[in-house]
């Protein structure tokens, strides 16, 4: 989920680009799930790149009001336990005005020292499966035990909002 929250200007034409990458992203995933009225925007499954603009322009945020852009996208199958993926989206407006994304998970930035959201991947391990039965017949009922994971990792399952 991309924020803007406007505190005290009204912020003019607005564009925002975020770049999705390849190495982190399985790019055919994407999904946009909310988008601001007045709002439109582009994403090329092959680079990843997500562009968002006014429909027509331009898109405007006045004082004490908010623009969110939300959207879906899955990480990759393959990303080894201990890898970090990290994203940062950039929004132009008048004035010039630029300004990167920052995660909201460690509070809110100084001006000029926003942060990327990051995420450490992490792996709950193996399943174990346990019958003190050896041996069933078809239809035959029989009791088993599944342990998800074998061996338990404190490991925070929770959406991600960059």
């Amino acid at each position: 989920m991309l924020r803007l929250f406007n505190v005290d200007q009204t912020i003019n034409n607005i564009s925002i680009s975020d770049l999705l990458e390849a190495a982190s992203f399985d790019l055919g995933t994407f999904s946009m799930v909310t988008l601001p009225a007045g709002a439109t925007y582009t994403y090329d499954s092959g680079t990843g790149q997500l562009d968002i603009i006014g429909n027509p322009p331009p898109l405007n945020v006045p004082v004490a009001s908010e623009l969110i852009v939300e959207f879906d996208i899955t990480l990759l199958a393959t990303l080894a336990n201990g890898a970090v993926v990290s994203n940062q989206a950039t929004l132009n407006a008048d004035g010039p005005f630029t300004a990167l994304s920052d995660d909201p998970s460690n509070g809110i930035a100084a001006p000029n020292n926003e942060d990327p959201t990051t995420v450490l991947i992490q792996t709950p391990g193996s399943l174990s499966k346990a019958s003190t039965q050896t041996s069933a017949t078809i239809v035959e009922q029989f009791k088993f035990t599944i342990t998800i994971p074998e061996f338990p990792v404190a490991i925070p399952l929770y959406d991600v909002h960059i």
